[in-house]
């Protein structure tokens, strides 16, 4: 939790490419973290590193099929 608190500092001070990087640190300290993984999924969206982002997203995110015919669901 405290390289999350040195994230928010940074954060506030403009830097956001360094704020990931603290925020990288942390989550690759604990990758089962629901929390730190979508605020760092989050934080590289705004430090425009979308192909990270959606690899860190896809962490904790299934994708559902849903197979349609007509009106019906199978």
């Amino acid at each position: 939790m405290l390289l999350v608190c040195i994230l928010f500092v940074v954060q506030h001070g403009g830097d956001v490419m360094e704020a990931y990087k603290w925020l990288d640190e942390a989550q690759g300290l604990d990758t089962a973290d629901r929390y730190i993984n979508s605020k760092c999924a989050k934080y590289m969206l705004r430090a425009n590193l979308i192909k990270e982002a959606e690899e860190t997203c896809s962490k904790f995110t299934r994708v559902c099929l849903l197979l349609c015919k007509g009106d019906k669901l199978f």
